[in-house]
């Protein structure tokens, strides 16, 4: 519909300026779904306004803010088991859709709601609607974005998350519990329109033998016919283009070519998560106030936040010229070291350094925005071969999630049974042990495609990897 509406309005001359401002906008809008999970996970940041309202119509205490922030991830395993089979049926596109509009409706009934249960509620909707769109995101991002751009089309989604926890570190900051609830539906609004304008994936189409849909998906991504049929008949050589049931994948996942690159993503997506990927961002005004930082933690949250931000945007720019494998080797071994030595610095109560926890912490998030967040998610589009993807992403979203549960459940008794400090320093192991990880068994996927990359972790491929590593 819109290649129909720009080649009326606009002359030929300018119409191939606009295809590409029409593939953008695809690529765009799906990225832009991500700033659903920044906004969730910010959302916690403007609990302890909730807890420190004494007009509120319900006492919220510690342990209902360790529930409300842990719950969404135990919850989100559910949609996650089930993600593939609904992918498969539906189309990733149409489903991605379809699990945010609801979400404009929960956020109000959060915002306004009189009654501690129905936040509850709220929250639980709210996971199940984000991890079903995480789980269908970066593949389908994948899909459609040319080789040449994908690294960059893909950090959106980190940026797009960013933006999504920076305005909702904002809202806790300036505003109270019900206001920065309540905008987040403003927000989802525009991306909800946008996703309007998104084709269906071409890989889907075929899978489900589909090819002249697949065909007209591609014709409002592509600028030229002959584009089109190539891209068609490289999806369809692909092995994947038979296998339309979640069976087949198991059967496929089987094979040593598609179970290695899906238990070494697992494992890396696991060991971030044990190194306080979402704890950190969820319990930040928690750590700075037993952390004994001087600032305002609020201002501190938002610092953390824009920092977050910047870099994601650095990583735009920097994921297709320097590489996936530098930049997330690198910003693990960063963050691991800023974890630790703000973890030693507060076990040994340095006088004078009450400075320092932030500082370390700001190291962190913006070497995660630069490339332990978004490289992770480029390489959850990228590196599971297409026969296996759908579940694979299940599999690899479930696990994780379990993992993000049980830390974020007892995070808050664990700073108070050890203390920020210890706390921080197995963080940092937990992200030095991804550096050797990432050096010894994962490819540079800069500008493959993904059938190339389906071939990426077969012996021979991976022996050669090794050597040359």
């Amino acid at each position: 519909m819109l290649q129909k509406v720009i080649a009326i309005l606009l002359p030929n001359t300018v119409l191939e300026v606009v295809e590409d401002l029409a593939e953008v906008v695809s690529v765009v809008a799906v990225a832009s779904t991500s700033v659903l999970y920044g906004l969730m996970t910010g959302w916690a940041a403007v609990l302890p306004r909730l807890q420190d309202d004494s007009s509120a119509p319900f006492n919220l205490t510690d342990q209902d803010v360790a529930t409300l922030v842990s719950m969404t991830s135990f919850i989100g395993v559910v949609p996650s088991l089930f993600s593939g089979v609904l992918v498969e049926c539906l189309g990733p596109r149409r489903l991605l859709l379809g699990v945010i509009t609801p979400v404009l409706g929960l956020w109000l009934m959060m915002a306004f709601t009189p009654y501690k249960s129905l936040l509850y509620v709220g929250r639980a909707g709210v996971a199940v609607c984000t991890y079903l769109e995480e789980a269908i995101l970066n593949p389908l991002l994948a899909e459609l974005s040319p080789a040449s751009i994908r690294g960059m089309a893909m950090t959106g989604v980190s940026i797009s998350s960013s933006v999504g926890t920076l305005v909702a570190y904002l809202l806790a900051h300036l505003t109270d519990f019900t206001t920065a609830t309540a905008s987040r539906v403003a927000i989802l609004f525009v991306v909800v329109v946008l996703m309007c304008f998104v084709p269906e994936s071409p890989y889907w189409f075929v899978r489900r033998g589909r090819v002249e849909e697949a065909r007209s998906s591609l014709r409002r991504l592509l600028h030229s016919e002959p584009a089109v049929e190539k891209e068609v008949s490289a999806i369809r050589a692909s092995p994947s283009s038979t296998q339309t049931s979640i069976a087949d994948q198991f059967v496929a996942l089987r094979r040593g070519q598609n179970a290695r690159p899906v238990l070494l993503v697992l494992i890396l997506y696991v060991l971030r998560e044990l190194g306080g990927r979402n704890a950190i961002l969820q319990y930040s005004v928690y750590i700075f106030r037993r952390g004994g930082v001087s600032m305002n933690p609020f201002t501190c949250t938002v610092l953390l936040g824009t920092t977050k931000l910047l870099f994601s945007i650095v990583s735009a720019y920097t994921m297709d010229r320097a590489g996936r494998r530098p930049l997330l080797y690198g910003s693990a071994g960063v963050c691991g070291l800023a974890l630790g030595l703000a973890g030693i610095f507060l076990q040994l109560e340095v006088h004078g350094t009450s400075w320092f926890p932030l500082m370390a912490l700001l190291l962190y998030v913006a070497c995660y925005g630069l490339g332990l967040g978004p490289v992770m998610g480029v390489y959850l589009g990228e590196l599971l071969p297409t026969p296996v993807r759908s579940l694979a992403v299940s599999i690899i979203t479930v696990s994780y999630t379990l993992a993000m549960f049980a830390i974020n459940f007892v995070f808050l008794k664990i700073l108070s049974l050890i203390g920020v400090g210890a706390t921080l320093i197995i963080m940092a192991a937990m992200n030095l042990i991804m550096v050797p990880l990432v050096l010894k068994f994962i490819p540079e996927s800069a500008g493959i495609t993904l059938q190339e990359l389906e071939l990426s972790f077969t012996s021979t491929k991976r022996n050669r990897d090794t050597e040359d590593i």
